[in-house]
């Protein structure tokens, strides 16, 4: 009796690590791109428009409907205008939303439009540009690509779904 509940408190640990994880990633690449439409550059980027500098980052802990998650939030310095994350203001109630896309993907591919409604502000304004959720949702397309070209090979499996 105590083997069984043991293997299925570890699988459910593991496919709730296997959310944070997929969650954490999406979350830092949301963050990435608002920061570079803040700062109107990307990553070592010079231009004339550039409203500040990257900082290096700061912790910070977000409670997510798969549990408490630590991501590095970027910082921005030499900005007139503070740089303050939208994302990270309605992240908390969306989570559960973001998990719902990060499951569907893996089911049905994912959507764009999708992770638009997820990152659409109260006042129906997009918190990120198109292009920069396109370049999130690409981002993920590839990390399942890669995830589903992984070789089994070496590891005893129950079952697979």
């Amino acid at each position: 009796m105590e083997a069984k509940k043991e293997k299925e408190v570890k699988g459910e640990n593991i496919l709730s690590m296997m959310l944070r994880m997929s969650l954490k990633s999406i979350i830092v690449d949301i963050l990435e791109e608002e920061v570079e439409e803040f700062i109107k550059a990307g990553r070592y980027e010079r231009g004339e428009e550039r409203r500040g500098r990257r900082n290096g980052y700061w912790p910070k802990r977000i409670k997510t409907a798969e549990g408490e998650i630590e991501v590095d939030v970027p910082r921005v310095r030499d900005s007139e205008e503070r740089y303050r994350s939208k994302v990270l203001e309605v992240l908390p109630e969306r989570s559960e939303r973001l998990v719902v896309w990060i499951i569907e993907g893996y089911g049905r591919g994912l959507s764009t439009r999708d992770l638009e409604e997820i990152l659409r502000g109260d006042d129906g304004r997009l918190m990120l540009s198109r292009a920069s959720i396109s370049k999130v949702t690409e981002e993920m397309w590839q990390e399942y690509t890669a995830f589903m070209e992984a070789s089994l090979e070496g590891y005893e499996l129950e079952y697979l779904w």
